[in-house]
């Protein structure tokens, strides 16, 4: 995957940071993924057919234990990325 940064207004942060936050999304990425993959779709050039499918919560060490899985990730850094969905706005609570 490659990590594509963005500038915005401060009222766009405010929208997507409200979705994100009230669960629609895990995070700021998953919002922009998901509003790209709409844009394929809507603009029928999406090159395969995929499904929109809304975020659906999943327990932390099955994240975890996919991650190990696939042997391509060092235990410190999956690791960190649970702890940063520990911290997230929808395992927070």
């Amino acid at each position: 995957m490659v990590t594509l940064n963005i500038s915005l207004p401060e009222p766009l942060v405010r929208v997507v940071d409200r979705e994100v936050s009230g669960g629609s999304y895990a995070s700021r990425s998953d919002f922009f993924r998901m509003l790209l993959r709409m844009y394929e779709v809507l603009s029928g050039k999406a090159a395969l057919p995929f499904e929109l499918v809304e975020f659906q919560k999943r327990p932390l060490q099955e994240i975890e234990e996919g991650f190990m899985a696939t042997g391509k990730y060092e235990k410190k850094f999956v690791k960190g990325i649970i702890a940063g969905l520990k911290r997230s706005s929808v395992y927070a609570n």
